[in-house]
């Protein structure tokens, strides 16, 4: 990890999960998951820039109070004293999306922090971020990694796999609704306290999943998708599945619900694909709509 002495600038990219298990509720109060995880080149831009004063976060893009922002917690959490530098965050993932943006946003700031204080002749090991990323939320361990990843537990188990991006296109289509992820959970339990019905037989494994996404093999992983949200959340809020069927509409090849929502990705062979169906969606004032594509592990 390299030390700072002066301005740097990580980014906080977004997560698109590709599959989203979950199980029943763990000891600790969250919920079990199995989940392949791919970074996004979305990604919001964490600027560390020394200045006389004590340490302060300001964020651009998002109305969130410097105590309640999940990087300002990060950066508290590792205890050291940071007056003199400040955080400045560009956000461009939106918020209450299902795409990980305060997640991402906290590991780069528990990577930022890290560099400031090796800086200072402070040694961080790898430990010491991943036990303090499992504190701040179960996304955060996933964030720390780049690429593509497996991830279990209740999000503390985290693989990273060895896997170029592919070349595919990626529209994503936020409509006018937005999902607390603790709602988005509670709505799960709650279905299946009230079914009957055996739990769902998933196609496919994770290792299968992330073997057809590093040979770019587009069929398989669209045969692999797979969301435990998406049809909740889509009988809970009628404009996520409205958001699905518009991508479907646009040629999309495949549309899934990022992780508890609101957000839905549309998949397309190209990125070219993908810059064609934007304009087709014709996006509402109150919703947002971007193209972005996959990310290489950096």
């Amino acid at each position: 990890m390299a030390a700072a002495t002066g301005p740097f600038r990580l980014r906080a990219r977004a997560k698109l999960n590709l599959r989203f298990e979950i199980g029943s509720t763990a000891a600790n109060g969250l919920h079990a998951i199995r989940s392949v995880i791919a970074d996004l080149v979305l990604a919001d831009d964490l600027d560390f820039v020394p200045e006389p004063g004590p340490f302060a976060l300001a964020s651009d893009g998002a109305v969130i109070p410097q105590q309640r922002n999940l990087a300002w917690r990060a950066a508290i959490a590792m205890e050291s004293d940071l007056s003199g530098w400040r955080l400045r965050i560009a956000k461009q993932i939106p918020l209450q999306a299902g795409l990980g943006g305060g997640s991402a946003d906290a590991a780069a700031a528990l990577r930022g922090v890290a560099c400031i204080l090796e800086s200072r002749g402070v040694p961080i090991v790898e430990a010491r971020l991943r036990m303090i990323a499992q504190i701040l939320g179960s996304d955060v361990p996933a964030c720390l990694l780049p690429g593509l990843k497996v991830v279990g537990g209740t999000g503390e188990i985290v693989r990273q796999v060895n896997a170029q991006a592919p070349p595919w296109g990626v529209v994503l289509l936020q409509p006018s609704v937005r999902i607390p992820t603790a709602d988005a959970y509670r709505l799960v339990d709650t279905a299946r306290a009230s079914s009957s019905s055996p739990g769902v037989e998933h196609n496919g494994s994770c290792d299968e999943l992330c073997a057809a996404y590093a040979h770019a093999d587009f069929e398989r992983v669209r045969s692999l998708l797979h969301n435990d949200f998406q049809s909740i959340i889509e009988a809970a809020y009628p404009p996520v599945r409205e958001a699905r069927a518009r991508l479907i509409a646009a040629q999309a090849q495949a549309a899934l619900l990022c992780g508890s929502g609101s957000c839905v990705a549309g998949l397309f062979l190209t990125r070219a694909a993908a810059d064609a169906a934007l304009p087709v969606l014709r996006a509402a004032p109150d919703e947002w709509a971007a193209v972005t594509e996959f990310s290489h592990a950096e």
